[in-house]
């Protein structure tokens, strides 16, 4: 499985104000904060702040099940790919953060929720005021977007993560 395409709106129910975030290489779409690393290369991928909330939340990626920089995606695609979708913010459907689960990529293979061990990406969100939040993403590639997606959350940081 590949996590595709994730852009996060963080919505507090509590607090006023938001946290908009593409995940690119390059840039933002226009209203979003950027969170900005290179396609495969893990020393790019590190804890990266943005002021929301009254505060800076943090937001840091990790793959947990390999070392290999293979599994760690962040792909912007090209304009050919996105000339077969329609609507605004296009931009926002060209990039993505995400995991390779191929076996020769580093990945761990097909995983289906049962069969199989994931390949999985954790996003972890530090500096949050207390509060209730709604978390909005999009998971979606404009060149393979014929894979499921399974999220899990925890609201502590730790076990159990809830499906």
């Amino acid at each position: 499985m590949k996590l595709r395409n994730f852009l996060l709106a963080l919505l507090p129910l509590s607090l006023h104000g938001q946290l908009f975030v593409d995940f690119s290489q390059t840039g933002a779409e226009s209203g979003y904060n950027g969170y900005l690393a290179t396609h495969e290369n893990s020393g790019s991928f590190t804890a990266q702040s943005f002021s929301a909330f009254g505060t800076s939340v943090t937001i840091t990626p990790d793959w947990p099940d390999s070392t290999d920089s293979r599994v760690r995606q962040m792909i912007e695609r090209g304009a050919g790919n996105n000339a077969n979708w329609i609507g605004e913010k296009i931009d926002l459907l060209k990039d993505y953060i995400g995991v390779d689960t191929r076996t020769g990529n580093g990945g761990n293979g097909d995983y289906d929720g049962t069969t199989g061990s994931p390949t999985t990406l954790t996003l972890t969100l530090s500096g949050l005021p207390a509060g209730s939040y709604q978390w909005l993403s999009y998971h979606h590639d404009t060149e393979n977007v014929f894979t499921s997606c399974a999220i899990a959350y925890s609201s502590d940081g730790g076990l159990p993560f809830t499906p």
